[in-house]
């Protein structure tokens, strides 16, 4: 039950992801973490935080909206949407991704893996390049 409960904190920690909630991670992460995305790799918790702290300080908006978890004793999955504003991507205009996280841990989370289209978040709204890889998108499902 100790890792639902650290699940249960992940989630409300990305539904209402701000500042006032980095100092909270420890609780949610163990020290040791490796948390991988399709952009990066982070060791640590100490790295973790200053991920999240620039994260806060470079979007507009970011929430979640979790569509479905699966918590066991020791792993969990969990679908999501995420709605964010980035000054520099899409016209500062909302932008949705989906994904899904894969968590494992005790009782704290020790690995997080995140799956979702790096080129929907990010490539498709950076002016130039964002044609060219929707232009690309289309001509494959032609």
């Amino acid at each position: 039950m100790r890792f639902t409960k650290t699940i249960d904190q992940l989630i409300d920690f990305y539904q209402h992801l701000d500042d006032s909630k980095l100092a909270n991670l420890g609780d949610i992460y163990h020290e040791d973490v490796l948390f991988q995305d399709p952009a990066q790799r982070i060791d640590g918790l100490p790295a973790l935080k200053a991920y999240f702290s620039g994260l806060m300080q470079n979007v507009k908006d970011c929430r979640f909206v979790i569509l479905r978890s699966e918590v066991t004793v020791t792993s969990a999955v969990i679908e999501w949407k995420m709605h964010f504003s980035h000054p520099h991507l899409n016209g500062g205009n909302m932008i949705m991704v989906e994904g899904v996280s894969l968590l494992s841990g005790d009782s704290k989370i020790r690995q997080h893996r995140d799956y979702f289209d790096l080129g929907a978040m990010l490539y498709e709204h950076v002016p130039v390049i964002g044609g060219v890889i929707r232009h690309l998108k289309r001509r494959l499902l032609s």
